[in-house]
């Protein structure tokens, strides 16, 4: 079970106590909820589409690492020192729904020749273009080999996938703390919506909680203070 079921199962148990707590309290005030509890089903249903695009992934990442270029001659660990450390710049892994870097097996950031780099430098005139077609022509070529590999191997829908439904559900989630909760229901559902928005980074753990706060301190009258 992956970091993000267990997150998320993790709120769901949180959601169920509250659940549990206030039936009564939910029963009688049920319809002060009714616009926000309308939107359980586009939250199970966005968050299931992002699991599944989420748990599909590695299949299409492991495809695609199985026919990409090896990058060797243009691919570089960090803090390299060589001949073309002035025309280098940091490479982003091809198959991370995040743009993050691509690491080597000691966990270093791995950095490629550019062809930006090379062509900035020549059109400044610090670089003679003689001296610079070979390497050019294999960071060209480095290029456009992982950018065939990414549609070959079916990642690049993958990850379009990946990125779709990240974009609906953090919709779905924001539509949801945008609403006032009136019974410990409401809140529930705010604390699914929320442990499920968590999972996507540190900057939404940071903000979960705080909607969080806000719903259990502001949305039922408690002072926070």
């Amino acid at each position: 079970m992956n970091a993000t079921r267990r997150s998320f199962l993790g709120g769901l148990a949180v959601a169920s106590a509250l659940t549990t707590a206030g039936v009564v309290h939910a029963t009688t005030k049920k319809h002060e909820d009714a616009e926000l509890l309308a939107l359980t089903a586009a939250l199970d249903e966005a968050h299931g589409a992002f699991l599944a695009a989420e748990e599909s992934l590695p299949t299409f990442q492991a495809a695609f690492r199985a026919i990409a270029p090896t990058g060797e001659g243009v691919l570089f660990e960090e803090h390299y020192s060589g001949m073309w450390r002035h025309q280098v710049d940091f490479y982003r892994d091809p198959t991370s729904p995040k743009f993050a870097d691509l690491k080597s097996n000691s966990g270093r950031r791995m950095m490629a020749v550019s062809v930006y780099a090379i062509d900035r430098q020549i059109e400044a005139g610090t670089l003679n273009p003689s001296f610079t077609h070979d390497i050019r022509a294999k960071a060209a070529k480095f290029k456009q080999d992982v950018e065939a590999a990414v549609q070959a191997s079916g990642l690049e829908a993958a990850l379009e996938d990946c990125w779709q439904a990240e974009v609906h559900l953090r919709r779905v989630v924001q539509d949801i703390v945008k609403i006032r909760a009136s019974t410990l229901e409401g809140i529930a559902l705010k604390v699914r919506a929320t442990a499920a928005y968590a999972t996507l980074g540190g900057d939404e753990r940071h903000m979960a909680s705080m909607w969080i706060a806000k719903a259990i301190w502001s949305d039922l009258g408690e002072d926070a203070a």
